[in-house]
């Protein structure tokens, strides 16, 4: 596979459709990147269904299946998250920071 790398490249020079794809915030005209571009290997159906296979063959898959506790998973990783975050999702910040 063969991989084109532009380094040290000022937005400003970046053509118009490659900088409406960055996020509009954070960046100043003046920023430098690199640009990597290689062509993607996209996996095939039988590809993806032989690591499907592979997975589901691995004995950790389903080790909790049978937890009462985690019947309902969102609620469980909620009340585990929870003692760390805000109604908003955001951090609690430490005791005594």
């Amino acid at each position: 596979m063969n991989t084109v790398v532009f380094e040290h490249v000022r937005l400003s020079e970046l053509p118009a459709a490659w900088r409406a794809k960055l996020p509009k915030a954070g960046f100043a005209r003046t920023t430098q990147v690199t640009v990597r571009i290689e062509q993607e290997v996209l996996p095939t159906d039988q590809s993806q269904s032989q690591a499907v296979t592979a997975l589901m063959a691995n004995p950790m898959v389903g080790m909790w299946a049978d937890r009462q506790d985690m019947a309902d998973v969102p609620a469980y990783v909620r009340a585990l998250r929870a003692p760390r975050l805000n109604a908003d999702g955001t951090r609690r910040k430490k005791a005594g920071s």
